[in-house]
């Protein structure tokens, strides 16, 4: 996950090639492919180093929780913003008719090979990716004031409803805002040029820059949380109850924020990124092992035919992504 934001702040600050039409690019008015301090390996360096990995170093979660809680707050607002600009759009008729001519689920029709359905199900992973949180509940539970269980099962689907309830106002907004071609990184497509003809020159631009700035500073202080839970796993493998000293925390973390720089800069595209972990990773640790462990609890009851399920599934998922990219790679 660690990656994906890597790959995302590159995408905002910096962009891809051949426009180059991330804030810093914009601001500058340099072309990032032939200046060396707006090279994008460069800058997601200097993000990772100067804030990735200070904001990481901090060892509890209580300090991080008011990090945490700027995040949310402008996660929020990144939401509410598509939302809004997305209903403005499809008023004014972006989209033809607006609400009549969107597509709310895949027109089978389409479907004319195999492959075809393969790749319907191979965008599952990349869902699924976005809802998993399990390897920081544990740590979570650790700081929990008053913690119970039914306080801890309150949180975690406050926090999955919220998260459902962002990722839909976001994706309608989007698609109706970018009149139904949204970037795979919906961030690539907040650009001056293509919200001019909705906004105006002046007021796109504003927009641009408070909607990419905010969603910059969501993920640098949303990273740490997501590295913190690894970095803990690491370090109880390597001392069991002991406690850690500061050289293996700080270099652990070190290790950590470097190896997510370097795949984010050797795999620049976020969508096959999140293929990638989402058919493995993703699956294994929102799905696959719960449901083994279901099935070692539950021997005879609904619990294990759930558990058998959600397996069987869950494979078959990964399955079907992984040949997907085996395909794509062929075509190539």
């Amino acid at each position: 996950i660690l990656v994906v934001y890597l790959i995302i702040l590159g995408d905002i600050a910096v962009g891809s090639p051949p426009k180059y039409d991330g804030l810093l690019s914009t601001w500058f008015g340099l072309d990032a492919g032939k200046t060396w301090y707006l090279a994008r390996p460069f800058v997601v360096a200097v993000i990772a180093a100067v804030f990735l990995l200070p904001l990481s170093l901090l060892r509890s979660l209580s300090t991080l929780s008011k990090v945490s809680a700027v995040s949310l707050s402008l996660a929020a607002f990144f939401a509410a913003a598509s939302g809004a600009l997305g209903t403005y759009a499809a008023l004014q008729g972006n989209i033809q008719n607006g609400l009549s001519s969107a597509r709310w689920w895949p027109s089978f029709k389409e479907f004319t090979h195999p492959s075809d359905l393969l790749g319907l199900v191979a965008t599952l992973p990349v869902l699924l990716t976005s809802y998993v949180c399990h390897y920081n509940l544990h740590p979570v539970m650790k700081d929990i004031q008053s913690y119970t269980q039914r306080r801890m099962t309150g949180a975690v689907d406050l926090g999955l409803g919220s998260c459902t309830l962002a990722y839909i106002v976001s994706g309608i907004g989007g698609y109706f805002l970018f009149n139904g071609h949204p970037s795979e990184d919906v961030l690539k497509s907040f650009t001056p040029a293509q919200l001019a003809p909705l906004l105006g020159d002046n007021f796109g631009s504003i927009t641009e820059i408070a909607v990419r700035a905010s969603y910059l500073v969501v993920l640098l202080c949303h990273a740490p949380i997501v590295s913190f839970g690894l970095r803990e796993l690491i370090l109880e493998k390597m001392f069991g109850d002991e406690e850690p000293h500061a050289g293996a925390y700080s270099g652990v973390t070190l290790l950590i924020v470097a190896a997510a720089y370097v795949f984010s800069v050797v795999i620049p595209n976020v969508w096959t990124f999140l293929q990638i972990t989402g058919a493995t990773a993703a699956l294994a640790l929102a799905y696959i092992i719960p449901a083994l462990l279901m099935l070692k609890m539950d021997k005879t009851g609904s619990q294990r035919a759930l558990g058998v399920f959600v397996l069987v599934a869950s494979c078959g998922v990964s399955v079907a992504s992984i040949l997907q990219q085996l395909l794509q790679l062929k075509k190539a």
